[in-house]
């Protein structure tokens, strides 16, 4: 079952992941126009495989990892050396 395993607390898939850039209520000037935005931790966007193209390639789970967009998503490795992020 996915639930008995364990949520993954380390670094991302690096290959995996972009940056995002956050504005922290700023425009284009640089001025802070929103308030009460700013500060937090950095976070990574995982690139996710929502199409699910490798529908008939035997996968294993290899973890379950809790992302800042997405509830939990799982780190699939496939038997021709794939590796990508489902959510579910």
């Amino acid at each position: 079952m996915i639930k008995d395993i364990p949520v993954w607390r380390g670094v991302p898939v690096t290959r995996l992941t972009l940056g995002t850039v956050l504005t922290s209520g700023r425009n284009n000037h640089g001025h802070i126009t929103v308030q009460h935005r700013g500060g937090g931790n950095s976070r990574r966007f995982r690139i996710v495989d929502l199409r699910r193209n490798l529908r008939n390639i035997p996968a294993m789970i290899m973890r379950i990892e809790r992302d800042p967009f997405v509830q939990h998503l799982a780190l699939l490795y496939y038997s021709n050396g794939f590796i990508l992020y489902f959510s579910f």
